[in-house]
């Protein structure tokens, strides 16, 4: 027979074991479910792009740029073209659609709002232009048009 120390002894080392199970498999759910940031695929004729501003609590760093396709959604959701992991975003909360001339931002009934340079979105969408800011909850991009490598190379066979 075993002495009770014993029993106390092998109870309080599978009850660390379980413990130090339940421990290791919350910390790999929680990092599997936390949204990581995903940039959008880039686009040969997507000139533009969506630069930080302010990553509120993102991991982003102020500059980092986002290349944008024809149609983009935004928000926290793992589904969308631009991930943007902060509590302030809504899992689907806007979206930006390259229209022939300009840009359309339309918010999704996100909780904590769209704006562009301090003026709310809504649901039927602004246009955005190149250099206007664009906040989703507490993160703010800058809208930045590129010119096309084929512009740049007219504008300098022109000046020659």
């Amino acid at each position: 027979m075993s002495s009770p120390n014993e029993l106390l002894l092998l109870r309080m080392a599978l009850l660390a074991i379980v413990f130090a199970f339940v421990l290791a498999v919350s910390l790999v759910l929680r990092g599997s479910l936390r949204p990581q940031a995903r940039v959008a695929p880039r686009v040969r004729r997507g000139l533009t792009r969506l630069v930080v501003l302010d990553p509120g609590q993102t991991a982003f760093a102020v500059g980092t740029a986002f290349d944008l396709g024809p149609t983009m959604t935004l928000g926290r959701d793992s589904s969308n073209s631009i991930v943007i992991a902060d509590a302030s975003v809504s899992g689907r909360h806007a979206t930006l659609v390259r229209g022939p001339l300009e840009w359309l931002l339309r918010d999704l009934n996100s909780t904590n709002g769209t704006f562009i340079d301090g003026q709310s979105v809504g649901a039927k969408g602004t246009t955005v232009g190149n250099g206007q800011q664009i906040t989703l909850g507490g993160v703010s991009f800058e809208l930045l048009v590129l010119p096309s490598p084929a512009s740049v190379a007219s504008r300098e066979r022109g000046r020659g």
